[in-house]
């Protein structure tokens, strides 16, 4: 529950709230093609992905730079999970 807003946060968020946390600590960084595999893994809808790593950006769990979620962007692209 989200105590500011009074509000649950959905289930796929935190799926993916989870498995971001499951990162392993000597590896921080993920490719952006695996991020997108973990966004469908937690079945969070493709339209909410943006929202979704916004929120965990600002909840402190990645570090996520704004740029698109393709995987066309994979090899340059990468994010940084800070559990």
């Amino acid at each position: 529950m989200l105590l500011w807003w009074n509000e649950a946060m959905p289930g796929p968020y935190l799926r993916l709230r989870e498995a971001v946390g499951k990162q392993p600590q000597y590896a921080p960084y993920i490719k952006v093609e695996q991020y997108l595999g973990m966004l469908k893994e937690a079945k969070v809808n493709e339209k909410e992905a943006k929202v979704v790593t916004s929120f965990l950006h600002d909840m402190g769990a990645l570090k996520f730079c704004g740029h698109e979620l393709r995987v066309a962007d994979s090899k340059e692209k990468r994010f940084r999970m800070d559990d």
